[in-house]
């Protein structure tokens, strides 16, 4: 009998609103991903005995219906964290300020909501810097999970970013060379291991080629890219974090066209059938727990 390893899923809970400001669309607010993708997402989690972790919109979570959710996510067993105030995408190149108000406005609201202080954090597009992780652990945060380790980070954010907040998105070259475990980061070099208290919980990616092949890239080219990063994730002793986004199981959107419009004109049938073999392959080999257990489990 194979023995199980400690994962971990992770759940960026983006609304559509954010999608559609991110290409310069028109956009108000919307409750999609709270009114049936969670849902999902939640019945998936109990058929397989995982405890996940939701990154939360602060603004999102200002809305009592929303807030009905969020408990329900809470009572699950799951675990909230914090994903800004407003999805301020590029938040690595606003004003320390600003970062500051995006983080503990959000903490302050999520953890009202969970009745104790969250420990996780996730910059929306993986825009972080030495400023956001300073934040971090003066507010006594467990762990940043922002970290995207791969050298095409900076060719996907020229290809999906489409405004002036957008210039750090998704990292830079060097965070190609980071560990693929957890680790403590250097202060100064975010990329590299150091000291810092804070814990880092990279993105996983492919290892070697450092080919990200979380549920969005597997969407858009197909299973096997999630074959081969689990296969190759495994067997490198890899951590195992896997990052799924709340936009994916909503209902089709039609009539909207920017660069991830395919993800919602497939049909939701299907797009739960790609989950569904996805998840059955992680639990054969993975005990699914949330963030802040995987760290507080860890010997790091």
């Amino acid at each position: 009998m194979t023995t199980k390893l400690n994962g971990t899923i992770q759940i960026d809970v983006d609304e559509i609103w954010t999608l559609l400001r991110q290409f310069g669309l028109k956009h108000e607010e919307s409750d999609r991903v709270y009114s049936s993708s969670i849902s999902r997402m939640l019945d998936l989690f109990d058929f397989y005995n995982f405890k996940a972790t939701f990154f939360i919109v602060g603004e999102d979570a200002k809305h009592h219906a929303k807030k009905r959710v969020l408990k329900q996510i809470i009572n699950k067993g799951h675990e909230l964290a914090n994903h800004s105030l407003s999805h301020a995408y590029g938040l690595a190149d606003h004003s320390f300020k600003r970062k500051k108000e995006e983080i503990l406005e959000a903490d302050k609201i999520i953890s009202d909501i969970v009745g104790k202080k969250i420990t996780g954090f996730r910059a929306p597009a993986y825009s972080v810097d030495e400023g956001v992780l300073d934040i971090l652990e003066e507010n006594e945060y467990l762990y940043d999970s922002s970290l995207f380790p791969s050298f095409l980070g900076p060719l996907i954010s020229f290809y999906f970013e489409r405004n002036k907040d957008s210039k750090s998105a998704y990292g830079n070259f060097s965070n190609g060379m980071a560990p693929l475990s957890l680790y403590h980061p250097l202060k100064g070099k975010i990329w590299k291991k150091g000291k810092r208290r804070l814990v880092e919980i990279p993105v996983s990616v492919i290892p070697f080629f450092r080919i990200p092949y979380h549920m969005a890239y597997v969407f858009a080219s197909h299973a096997k890219l999630f074959d081969m990063g689990f296969f190759l994730t495994r067997k490198s002793g890899s951590l195992f974090n896997y990052v799924l986004h709340g936009t994916e199981l909503i209902d089709e959107l039609k009539n909207l066209r920017f660069p991830s419009q395919f993800l919602m004109d497939t049909p939701i049938e299907k797009r739960l059938k790609i989950y569904e073999a996805i998840f059955l392959k992680i639990s054969k080999y993975y005990n699914i727990i949330t963030s802040e257990d995987l760290v507080k489990s860890s010997e790091i």
